[in-house]
């Protein structure tokens, strides 16, 4: 006599059915295994990290180099001239990290929401020019300047003023910060950043946005303009793009808080030595004559960008980049008591002063 099929005999599709509707509670009463009852178990592991990795890689490699041709007015309020002057003269690599790219990606994005938030509340935002290019300013024959997010009006703490606009985002402790201290005190870079872009678009308010990234938070101040700041900024801009050499060390000490997480630190504290281009050679200097220029000594000629990323052959390092020896490397790092020499790349910086986008 033929034996009743019991629900999912023999039918792999309804025995997975079957089994996602009774929570296995069938196979485990009739002692059926779900080999037997038609099912193949894969075990998932945990933390599958292939596919996350290859978008990490993609989005790395699809990357510039990061390298701008100015020194950008984002960077000039930093506490370390040798970091910004190693960016200006393009000394090591850009973000070499996917997640990081992705957080600057996330940052810009939020900077869209955020302008049609406002003119969802009836501000007038105007982040573009008219062939949808963002506002930019240039200074000091061309090499210093930037990009601001845009200027706002109708805001209701003062209706009739234009402000500069400008969008960070921040995790929740650097937002509380902001909060707590104001722009000026708790991020000096982005409060001198305005100075310049007030300075340099004739408005005198600056209308400062921190999103908070962990509850969508929006923190808002407004930044009036300081004449003298501005102007100390170009003037230190100008000290920095006039360098030959890398101005001396923000601290003595190898293993300073600044310097452990500093993308620049493989040159700058243990003896790497730095790309090879016009950037880093000794040959090759800043005019602040003209459109962005930049001159050789050697082969007396303006150079190019694409000339001045390849290099020549007659290439020689800058005083001050030339790679150290290990042993060299060692026993500085031992006088300050560091245990080892490593490089570390932290997007969060020091843990007391967290990156913002």
């Amino acid at each position: 006599m033929a034996r009743r099929r019991r629900q999912g005999d023999a039918d792999p599709v309804g025995a997975a059915c079957y089994f996602l509707r009774t929570g296995g509670a069938a196979c485990r009463k009739s002692h059926t295994s779900l080999a037997e009852a038609g099912l193949v178990v894969v075990a998932v592991p945990e933390g599958d990290t292939a596919t996350v990795e290859a978008v990490y890689a993609a989005l790395v490699e699809a990357a510039d180099d990061g390298h701008r041709p100015h020194l950008g007015a984002s960077l000039i309020g930093r506490e370390c001239a040798r970091d910004i002057w190693y960016v200006w003269r393009w000394a090591t690599r850009g973000v070499q990290d996917g997640r990081v790219l992705r957080l600057f990606r996330h940052g810009q994005d939020e900077e869209r929401r955020l302008a049609e938030d406002l003119r969802l509340a009836g501000v007038t935002v105007v982040d573009r020019t008219d062939d949808g290019r963002q506002w930019s300013f240039s200074d000091l024959g061309g090499h210093f300047g930037g990009s601001m997010d845009g200027a706002v009006l109708g805001l209701l703490e003062a209706p009739k003023a234009w402000h500069v606009w400008e969008c960070k985002t921040a995790n929740t402790r650097a937002f509380a910060a902001i909060r707590k201290n104001g722009v000026e005190k708790e991020k000096p870079e982005h409060w001198v950043q305005m100075q310049c872009y007030m300075h340099w678009s004739g408005m005198e308010r600056a209308y400062y946005t921190v999103v908070n990234k962990d509850s969508d938070e929006i923190y808002a101040e407004r930044v009036r303009y300081d004449r003298s700041a501005a102007l100390a900024a170009i003037d230190r801009a100008r000290g920095i793009i006039e360098s030959r050499e890398p101005p001396p060390y923000i601290n003595e000490r190898p293993m300073y808080y600044l310097c452990k997480s500093c993308q620049h630190r493989g040159v700058c504290r243990e003896g790497l030595p730095p790309l090879t281009h016009c950037r880093t050679c000794a040959f090759s200097e800043a005019r602040l004559d003209g459109d962005g220029r930049w001159h050789c000594a050697l082969q007396h000629k303006n150079l190019s960008l694409e000339e001045q990323r390849a290099g020549c052959a007659q290439y020689r390092v800058i005083s001050g980049l030339e790679a150290r020896e290990q042993e060299d490397v060692e026993k500085l790092m031992a006088v300050f008591g560091a245990r080892t020499i490593e490089s570390t790349v932290d997007d969060e910086g020091d843990p007391d002063d967290p990156l913002t986008f």
